[in-house]
């Protein structure tokens, strides 16, 4: 059930000792072109502080670990890259081993792709060590389908080694290894931390690689999609501004009041 509310959301969690896990691009701040260009505002990084306050705050994206960590530059938080690869705690820290062969296979994907960015305007290429990512938000619908026709033959013996695999979200061709560790594995792996044993996990997040997030939640938490109902998600935002507006709103929530 997916219901689109502000109001419903802090009537069922308003009264509950939370942990937030939070995506970043399109959940935080807006999906930007050029993903190194992309801030995080004074306002959001004021609401996060605030909430760390009261409740453990997890900052979940597909980005490089060090890359999420700069964007977002708070101290007290938690981060989890590469969709849960890496994760970065004050008391906790997290690597998924993928092997070295699969590691050889990301190098090959990563030169291949490259000359791909490189080859027509508008393309950009993340080679994040754990994943690559190839954006672009710039292309029609027929240059996108004519783009990954080419990167699914370019890398068809990569992938039919069984090494690599190719995931998709807005306007990207995201590259991973075969090992299916997610940001939902991820979470489920720090809900079993000291910090967040005992408090009630909502995870809120707006692409297809959230979905597992909101899956390992079924049951135990609530799950918040972003600009889309077709995730799986308890309830829906139509946006960034409607996600900050719920965050800064329990951002007010006292651990007394609790």
């Amino acid at each position: 059930m997916n219901k689109s509310s502000n109001t419903l959301i802090l009537a069922k969690l308003c009264d509950k000792k939370l942990a937030l896990f939070l995506d970043f691009d399109g959940t935080l701040t807006e999906v930007h072109a050029d993903p190194g260009k992309t801030q995080l505002s004074l306002e959001v990084k004021e609401i996060l502080e605030r909430l760390s306050e009261n409740f453990p705050v997890s900052i979940v994206s597909g980005r490089a670990l060090d890359d999420l960590r700069q964007k977002v530059s708070i101290p007290s938080l938690t981060y989890v890259g590469n969709h849960g690869m890496q994760i970065f705690g004050l008391e906790e820290t997290f690597v998924y081993d993928i092997g070295s062969k699969a590691k050889e296979a990301l190098n090959e994907a990563s030169g291949i792709l490259f000359k791909i960015a490189n080859s027509r305007p508008g393309l950009v290429l993340e080679d994040k060590k754990f994943s690559l990512s190839l954006h672009f938000k710039g292309l029609n619908n027929r240059d996108e389908s004519l783009l990954k026709a080419e990167i699914n033959g370019l890398l068809a013996d990569l992938l039919k080694s069984g090494l690599l695999r190719i995931t998709g979200g807005k306007k990207i061709c995201e590259v991973r290894t075969r090992h299916h560790w997610n940001k939902g594995d991820a979470v489920s792996w720090l809900l079993g931390r000291k910090a967040f044993i005992g408090r009630y996990p909502v995870y809120i997040g707006d692409d297809l690689t959230d979905a597992d997030a909101f899956e390992a939640l079924q049951g135990i938490g609530t799950s918040i999609s972003v600009g889309r109902q077709d995730l799986g998600a308890d309830y829906s935002l139509n946006g960034v501004d409607a996600v900050l507006s719920t965050l800064a709103s329990l951002a007010t929530i006292k651990v007394r009041d609790l």
